[in-house]
């Protein structure tokens, strides 16, 4: 059963793996095509599950021919280039098969949560621009949802509750959302006490805990 993900804090947002799809296009506008892009959500989702607990878009990954994937992501892609958000350029490969790029024709608003924003923000820095088969062989096929799967047929689900608070139960039970959150107010010249912080990060009762009984993941 999904974890229910924190309200937007823009409002009502359509639907969420169309916003995903369009972020990431927006950021590489005109030098990302369909593999990279389709691997690209589906890290967001992985790390989502590892921090946030749930993941950012809609999709249901499956064993396919490269990987992680979910066809429906190219209805989003269609209703992206139907609404003259997205371009899509056809190119002809030496080898004379169709490889597409897309375009983006001007950057938006999106409906994500700070923490699905960090999120999303870290998978395009790290893998935005990494070679495609090393991002393929190094990291995609590597990862703990597709691993153990990869050996059954094309269209078997992925476990990917399998990594959900993965990450943040290594961190010792600590809130992304309520550390960003922290993090805006204190720039913002907000400030509170300690303890304050302490419930805010790790739960109402960490009140009452004699300090050092936390334990932290290895």
């Amino acid at each position: 059963m999904e974890t229910s993900r924190p309200r937007s804090r823009h409002g009502a947002p359509e639907d969420r793996t169309r916003q995903v799809v369009a972020y990431f296009i927006e950021r590489l506008s005109g030098s990302i095509g369909r593999t990279r892009l389709a691997k690209l959500v589906y890290m967001a989702d992985l790390e989502a599950r590892r921090y946030l607990g749930h993941p950012i878009s809609t999709l249901r990954y499956r064993v396919d021919h490269f990987g992680p994937f979910d066809a429906r992501i190219f209805k989003e892609l269609d209703a992206l280039k139907a609404r003259g958000e997205v371009f899509e350029d056809r190119i002809q490969t030496s080898e004379g098969a169709p490889w597409y790029k897309y375009r983006a024709r001007t950057a938006r608003a999106h409906a994500f949560t700070r923490g699905e924003e960090a999120i999303l923000t870290h998978v395009l820095t790290r893998y935005g621009e990494k070679d495609l088969r090393d991002f393929l062989d190094d990291v995609i096929y590597a990862t703990t949802p597709f691993v153990r799967v990869r050996r059954k047929p094309r269209g078997t689900p992925l476990p990917m509750e399998s990594v959900d608070n993965e990450a943040k139960r290594r961190l010792g039970g600590i809130d992304l959302e309520r550390v960003l959150l922290a993090e805006e107010e204190a720039r913002a010249g907000k400030t509170i006490r300690l303890e304050e912080v302490r419930r805010e990060l790790l739960g109402p009762d960490t009140a009452e805990r004699p300090r050092g009984t936390e334990k932290l993941g290895t």
